[in-house]
């Protein structure tokens, strides 16, 4: 897949195919697909083969808000692309170190188990919470990655 998707309650991973494709085989393996961060730095690059609208209409849910954006505007941007896709919410620290865990978190209410959680997240959530990531982890981010390759 070109471009980051998310597939929750599967046990392997597909072939690789195309974006459409493989949010179809997860929905054919009773996993559920989430397009991460639709907004922002990290933005996916969409070509022809992979059209926006028609990833929005097959996938399961959106992340409506991803703590390491760098502007609350593209989590807002995300927030109503769900809501007026009617798609399911979630929120999403997107750690990059330990202490950015639990940043931002998704809540369904009663799910004891998983057949339960693949129920409600079905239904939709409205209950997303977060904060934003301090802008000086990304600099923390960029020079690890600098430091990896220098030391290749």
């Amino acid at each position: 897949v070109e471009g980051d998707l998310i597939g929750i309650f599967i046990s392997n991973l597909p072939k690789k195919t195309t974006m459409i494709e493989t949010i179809e085989w997860i929905r054919e393996e009773n996993g559920l697909s989430i397009l991460p961060h639709p907004f922002g730095f990290r933005e996916q690059k969409w070509t022809k083969e992979e059209d926006f609208d028609e990833v929005i209409k097959k996938v399961d849910g959106i992340e409506a808000f991803n703590s390491r954006n760098l502007s609350i505007k593209d989590n807002d941007k995300a927030s109503k692309l769900a809501k007026t896709s009617k798609k399911t919410m979630i929120s999403s620290s997107d750690a990059h170190f330990q202490f950015e865990i639990g940043n931002a978190f998704t809540f369904f209410e009663n799910c004891e188990d998983y057949e339960q959680l693949h129920k409600n997240f079905r239904k939709g959530s409205k209950n997303i919470h977060g904060k934003m990531t301090p802008q000086v982890n990304h600099l923390f981010s960029t020079s690890i990655k600098i430091m990896k390759k220098i030391f290749e």
